[in-house]
């Protein structure tokens, strides 16, 4: 007969195998809560792959929501390196669809490497007029602990505002945000998925002589203008992505150059989602 001694060392060892396995199959990853498996694809991709989205767009610049949908397709591969297109070459209404189809993707056992462009708002164009070249930017890494920078890079470049020069100095910057073992989006249940987070820091200063003497405006006080969440499944690639955009124009400095003759045509603030949602896809 086992003693009642024994027989509690007995359930509490049953308790730390149980507890020991347990942990090998669900212990918490580097970034928090999934567990990523190793030699695993969370963008595979053949000749044949598409993946269909159904795409939201809100902007305070119109008054109902706007849907639309894309498709993004296998253009080329070459070896873990691979190009997308979309809507049998005409423009992606997805933001996120926009980034990926820009230029040349890498994939790895743990990241999604792009170098392509980051396109700025088109509510912007009155005042900004110009893509950022990115260079082995990370899109995600399953890897990477929770809020770890992926990737970040900055500069400045001049453009003429009506006659007056404005500089404009931007950040972008990668974020890992979570590896999830299962997550619900949109009704859909997806197991195995990362998140990330791309930021677009950006402020315009503008510069005018007055009698000789050069007086700086700033237009955009530094602020993150555009900020894309992606979600992409283990097997499946991106299926969910979400994009905020907001910008607001300095008050002060719209009287200023009102009274230089610079009168831009865009509302002083603006705001807008573009919200992509994956439908189907196939084959991987």
């Amino acid at each position: 007969m086992i003693s009642k001694t024994h027989f509690f060392s007995l359930l509490i060892g049953l308790f730390l195998i149980v507890s020991c396995s347990d942990d090998d199959t669900n212990t918490d990853g580097p970034n928090g809560t999934g567990t990523p498996a190793t030699n695993t694809n969370y963008f595979p991709t053949n000749l044949d792959s598409y993946w269909n989205y159904d795409v939201e767009i809100n902007s305070t610049a119109t008054t109902n929501p706007e849907f639309s949908t894309d498709q993004l397709t296998v253009a080329s591969i070459d070896n873990s390196s691979f190009t997308l297109s979309a809507n049998n070459g005409l423009p992606p209404n997805g933001t996120m669809s926009g980034i990926l189809i820009s230029g040349t993707l890498t994939n790895t056992n743990s990241t999604l490497s792009l170098n392509g462009v980051l396109g700025l708002p088109a509510e912007l164009v009155d005042i900004i007029d110009f893509d950022i070249t990115l260079n082995n930017a990370i899109l995600y890494d399953t890897t990477a602990p929770n809020n770890s920078v992926l990737f970040t890079m900055s500069d400045q470049v001049t453009q003429d505002i009506q006659g007056i020069p404005l500089t404009l100095a931007y950040e972008v910057q990668s974020t890992a945000l979570n590896v999830y073992d299962t997550i619900t989006l949109n009704g859909e249940t997806y197991t195995n998925v990362v998140a990330s987070e791309i930021t677009l820091n950006l402020s315009a200063v503008a510069t005018y002589d007055f009698n000789g003497f050069p007086i700086s405006i700033d237009v955009l006080d530094p602020q993150d203008l555009l900020i894309v969440t992606s979600y992409y499944a283990e097997n499946i690639g991106l299926v969910h992505a979400e994009s905020q955009f907001d910008y607001e124009i300095n008050a002060t400095a719209l009287a200023a150059l009102a009274n230089i003759g610079v009168n831009l045509t865009i509302p002083p603030t603006g705001s807008g989602t573009n919200v992509q949602v994956l439908t189907s896809y196939g084959p991987q």
